[in-house]
């Protein structure tokens, strides 16, 4: 019974001039794109050295637009400190000997 069924198959492709039609596999949809993702929503992921240890090292991730805002917040606590001359901003003391 399969291999009738075949025979019929292979006749039904046949146009009417005789000659066998050619059947090629449909092409398979193309791959869902992953969805783009924004550079300041990229993790990154850094290695920070452990306080009091040579050796020891953890790992932090953020993302990019993340890291922005902390070397920003830095860069702008480092100028506060620069600016008062290296005092205390709590007692407005300078930090030596004071």
């Amino acid at each position: 019974m399969f291999v009738s069924l075949i025979a019929l198959l292979a006749a039904g492709l046949a146009d009417a001039s005789g000659a066998a039609v050619t059947m090629t596999p449909a092409a398979a949809p193309p791959a869902a794109a992953p969805p783009a993702v924004k550079p300041e929503d990229r993790i990154v992921c850094r290695s920070e050295d452990t306080l009091g240890s040579r050796l020891e090292s953890h790992k932090i991730c953020h993302t990019a637009g993340e890291w922005k805002e902390i070397n920003s917040n830095a860069a702008h606590d480092i100028g506060d400190s620069q600016r008062m001359g290296g005092m205390n901003h709590t007692t407005g003391r300078g930090t030596a000997g004071g």
